[in-house]
């Protein structure tokens, strides 16, 4: 199960390719970006940690998380870093756990979020990063 998402988790790498070109942004507050941003980062930290056997697709993985927790933490309320790097150890543990359930309704949801990530490293996150570039 956690070989068909990352697959396609993967190809979101391509998106970070991206960064360098913003496409047109989607409009999020900084609030629901710095969410949406953690909860992308956490879901490539769990990515990392379950295939660390394979390390291309862990090192993918754990690139994609460190960019995702770059620009959530831009957006952190208060600048407020330690708070961030807890919550997201907080749900890549939480990620993980599904991950490697056999739970088709918990795979159809890891899915979802995938897909959302590969949009918002498309989209967003390069806005984010640009601004801190400012």
């Amino acid at each position: 199960m956690v070989t068909r998402f990352l697959s396609r988790l993967l190809a979101g790498a391509a998106a970070l390719g991206a960064l360098a070109a913003p496409v047109h942004a989607q409009t999020l507050s900084d609030k629901d970006g710095y969410d949406s941003l953690l909860s992308c980062a956490a879901f490539f930290s769990a990515a990392a940690a379950v295939t660390e056997d394979d390390k291309k697709t862990s090192g993918e993985a754990t690139e994609l998380a460190t960019a995702f927790m770059t620009g959530a933490v831009l957006l952190a309320p208060g600048g407020d870093s330690a708070k961030a790097e807890k919550a997201l150890e907080e749900q890549a543990q939480v990620f993980a756990v599904a991950m490697i359930s056999d739970d088709k309704a918990m795979a159809k949801d890891l899915e979802g979020l995938a897909d959302n990530c590969g949009t918002l490293g498309e989209q967003y996150l390069p806005e984010v990063l640009a601004r801190a570039g400012e």
